[in-house]
C-alpha cells in the first residue's frame, strides 16, 4: 500500500520573545520586527522611551500579544515622539496590548498623521 503524500504546508510556528533591556532584544520596537501571527511578547518591567512601528498583523484566533511580564510594570513612554504605536496606517490588525501603560505622547496634529484609536492617557495609537 503506497504512503499518503507528505502535508503540503508545515504548521505555524509560535514564538515567546522576551524583551529586556539586558537580554538580547532590548526593546519593543525591535521585538515588533521580528513577530508572525500567534507569537507572544512577553516584557520585563520598566519604562521604555520608543516609538513603536507595527509591520506584521496577527490573524482571527492568531493575535500578536505584547504584554507585561508583571501586570502594571511597563511603561511605553512617549515623550518627543509624535506616535508611539504606529499601526502603519491602520494596515496592522489583530494585534494586543495587555497590562501596558502609555504616556507622555503628544496628540500630532491632523495634518501630521491619521489618528485612528484614541489611546491611554491622551494618547494616538496609530
Amino acid at each position: 500500500m503506497p504512503l499518503p503524500p507528505p502535508p503540503t504546508s508545515q504548521p505555524a510556528i509560535v514564538a515567546t520573545y522576551t524583551v529586556d533591556p539586558n537580554g538580547p532584544i532590548k526593546t519593543i520596537a525591535a521585538a515588533a520586527r521580528l513577530v508572525k501571527p500567534g507569537d507572544i511578547v512577553l516584557i520585563m518591567p520598566g519604562t521604555y522611551h520608543e516609538s513603536i512601528r507595527m509591520t506584521t498583523s496577527g490573524d482571527t484566533g492568531k493575535q500578536i500579544v505584547f504584554e507585561a511580564q508583571t501586570p502594571g510594570t511597563v511603561i511605553i513612554d512617549g515623550t518627543g515622539f509624535a506616535t508611539v504605536i504606529n499601526s502603519s496606517w491602520g494596515a496592522t490588525t489583530n494585534i494586543t496590548l495587555k497590562n501596558i501603560t502609555v504616556q507622555h505622547c503628544a496628540n500630532p496634529l491632523p495634518t501630521q498623521v491619521r489618528p485612528l484609536v484614541p489611546g491611554p492617557g491622551g494618547c494616538w495609537i496609530m
